[in-house]
């Protein structure tokens, strides 16, 4: 599999589940994390160099029956390439909308013309035509993928969290005490958490946002940064980029887990936030689509409402204790649905059938 990037959590998840599923799984990546989670080790990690021959040797000795694709980054293109020259079944997950990627990532923003879209969009497309499985993560995904790759069969495989880790808690909330907020999200335009400043101008001073992230983009983290020094009020505390033993708390003292992504496919934290039992709070919209149900385990804001609409929602659902029992109950239940031994077994089911489909 590969993780360009090995802190990409994702695919390490994925990866454990199918070691720990009686199977051989490594990450094939650039960068090895420093911090290892359960039932991981250093030589469940496969590091690239920069000289091409070294890395297809480095495939060859592990040789893998199957290859598990992310994104389109070398690592992704030597794999997919291996994969076609060898036969060996490949797998491509679409995490994303290509054009929604580049419009919050990149320097045109929203003014990418037309025809430079549609080119890398082929460019794309032409990358991965090789690859003999394309997934999307939810049915949201699914018919964005179908629209990209007409009479291709798309199969649906989801992301998967550690839920031992990530224990449900039974929870109350007190609208006259501290209403403790959480939002898990690296820092770049596209998670827009300058959006949650001007919410919490909209709340009572009760209401305590913790932030928690590392600087993925360092402009907009920087924007943010001086945006938060203009805040006059002391109810934001931002954290920074925390480890497991650090942010686990964090997951077990807060009230509500509040989210104002403009783009996801398959957030983890949302699935972490709903595995604790943690009754969330977010933008809802085309580019978000998916892991919540509005009103069952989550309260659906519409993507383009104003900060003063979600405070409000905030509010009422921190008044009305029914409600928020409501969706906490409701979490326990949602919570199976996405452990990552299920999306393991999705992806040996699929594997089962395409080996079948191949004999």
């Amino acid at each position: 599999m590969n993780a360009i990037n090995g802190y990409v959590i994702a695919p390490r998840q994925l990866a454990i589940a199918l070691r720990e599923s009686g199977h051989s799984a490594k990450i094939f990546c650039r960068i090895s994390p420093k911090n290892l989670m359960t039932n991981e080790a250093p030589e469940d990690f496969i590091k690239i160099t920069i000289d091409p021959i070294n890395n297809q040797k480095l495939i060859k000795e592990f040789s893998p029956d199957i290859v598990v694709a992310n994104s389109n980054y070398p690592t992704d293109i030597m794999l997919i390439d291996y994969a076609h020259k060898n036969k060996v079944l490949s797998f491509y997950y679409v995490h994303s909308r290509i054009e929604s990627l580049l419009k919050t990532r990149l320097f045109l923003g929203e003014y990418w013309p037309d025809f430079v879209m549609s080119s890398i969009i082929k460019v794309f497309k032409d990358a991965i035509k090789s690859v003999d499985v394309i997934v999307a993560l939810n049915e949201e995904m699914e018919k964005y993928v179908k629209g990209l790759f007409p009479g291709r069969v798309i199969e649906i495989i989801g992301n998967g969290i550690n839920l031992d880790l990530f224990k449900y808690h039974e929870r109350e909330v007190n609208p006259n005490k501290k209403i403790n907020l959480l939002y898990v999200a690296n820092f770049e335009a596209r998670k827009n958490q300058l959006y949650m400043i001007k919410v919490m101008e909209n709340l009572p001073n009760n209401y305590i946002l913790h932030l928690v992230g590392g600087p993925e983009d360092p402009k907009y983290h920087a924007k943010f940064i001086r945006a938060l020094k203009e805040y006059k009020r002391g109810n934001i505390v931002y954290h920074g980029k925390l480890g497991l033993e650090n942010l686990l708390p964090l997951y077990d003292e807060s009230h509500v887990f509040v989210n104002s992504s403009k783009m996801e496919a398959q957030s983890l934290v949302l699935m972490e936030a709903i595995a604790s039992g943690l009754p969330i709070v977010r933008l809802f919209g085309r580019e978000t689509e998916g892991v919540t149900i509005n009103d069952l385990t989550a309260i659906h804001i519409d993507e383009n409402a104003d900060p003063v609409e979600f405070a409000n929602a905030l509010e009422s659902l921190v008044n009305n204790p029914e409600s928020y029992r409501k969706i906490n109950e409701a979490q326990l239940k949602e919570r199976e649905k996405f452990g990552r031994k299920r999306a393991s077994e999705q992806l040996l089911q699929v594997v089962n059938k395409y080996n079948e489909n191949l004999v």
